[in-house]
């Protein structure tokens, strides 16, 4: 009877241990397209890790799309996750509502053949008669011969089944409903800030739009005032142009009304050349120019330093006095004061002989 009554064997024939998960009878949808995600995700990685300067201004749009991308996933992972929960929560609770069924049938049945068997069966005799003890009996007599006597067939007393007290019904409890909303609500508050973020990151593309356009408008800005001062430079050159040409117009016909014109221009042709050779003649003589003075600064330096050296020699043997006696120290600065007035000597023959052999001339 308790084999009867069992709810596995009449649902599913199966113990639940042996039973397939519902992720293996039932295709989850949460999880659909979370592979594309991670693939994406991957080569956005990827192409933040070897970015160059082309797409420098790629690097924030890139970052918010990871991001966006990583939370995509962790609320699909966590919406399949209360899924499956949801789905063994709701396969158990279905399970108890049918084993209780099954109870609550089973014992109604037996209640009511335990009713109709008493009403079926004639009131018992008190147990003070003799009849009491005495099993039934039963007359048959056989239709062939009805004078004879009939046969007597003794029967067992009938005894009532006992009665089964049903089983406790099992309430079910008020912690998984509990714990259904509060998955609900975590999944919800889950897409709340998923929607926040993506909001903030929205708001953030925006602003950096924004900025974008108004340095865009400046700098178009700025190129339309260099153009129209630009067109004012070309205008003005045009001008410029157009004046000249009219003066050199006006002096050909001058001068052509005069009749001199080749005369003239063989003149100022060979006056011009003259001036080009004295003008280069003059380069050449303010380079010459131009070098030795450089030199003669260079030695300028050089001349004051060893009079400076020269000045504190003298002055340390000044501040000596004139009766003692010269030591080796003395001996050496005199030879090194006579080296350098020697320097300077050669020094100052060899600029006068320079100056003698490139004296300065005047250019008319």
């Amino acid at each position: 009877m308790l084999e009867k009554m069992n709810p596995w064997s009449i649902l599913f024939k199966k113990a639940p241990e042996q039973l397939p998960s519902m992720t293996m009878r039932k295709r989850n949808v949460q999880l659909e397209g979370v592979v594309t995600n991670i693939k994406l995700l991957y080569k956005f990685v990827h192409e933040q890790a070897n970015v160059t300067k082309a797409d420098e201004h790629l690097r924030d749009a890139r970052l918010e799309a990871m991001l966006n991308i990583v939370d995509e996933i962790k609320s699909r992972l966590l919406e399949s996750n209360a899924a499956e929960k949801k789905d063994s929560r709701t396969n158990e609770l279905r399970r108890c509502s049918s084993s209780i069924a099954t109870t609550s049938s089973d014992t109604s049945a037996a209640a009511t053949k335990t009713a109709t068997a008493s009403t079926s069966q004639p009131p018992m005799p008190s147990p003070t008669k003799e009849h009491s003890t005495k099993p039934n009996l039963f007359l048959i007599t056989p239709p062939s011969s009805p004078s004879s006597k009939p046969h007597k067939i003794m029967t067992p007393p009938i005894s009532p089944k006992p009665r089964r007290a049903p089983p406790p019904l099992s309430v079910p409890a008020k912690a998984p409903v509990q714990e259904m909303i509060s998955i609900n609500c975590d999944a919800v508050l889950q897409e709340n800030n998923q929607l926040k973020r993506k909001l903030a990151a929205a708001l953030v593309a925006r602003d950096s739009a924004e900025k974008v356009c108004k340095t865009i408008c400046k700098d178009s800005e700025n190129a339309a005032r260099e153009l129209r001062w630009r067109v004012g430079q070309l205008e003005e050159a045009n001008e410029s142009v157009k004046y000249l040409s009219e003066l050199n117009q006006r002096l050909y016909n001058k001068l052509s009304g005069q009749g001199t014109v080749e005369g003239l221009t063989e003149e100022l042709v060979e006056r011009n050349k003259e001036l080009m050779q004295r003008i280069e003649k003059g380069r050449e003589e303010h380079d010459a120019i131009l070098g030795t003075l450089k030199e003669g600064l260079d030695l300028n330096k050089r001349l004051a330093l060893e009079m400076e050296s020269c000045n504190e020699m003298l002055s340390k043997l000044r501040t000596e006095s004139p009766t003692m006696v010269r030591g080796k120290e003395d001996i050496t600065q005199m030879l090194k004061l006579k080296k350098i007035l020697a320097k300077m000597e050669r020094y100052l023959t060899s600029w006068q002989v320079r100056l003698r052999e490139t004296p300065l001339k005047n250019i008319d």
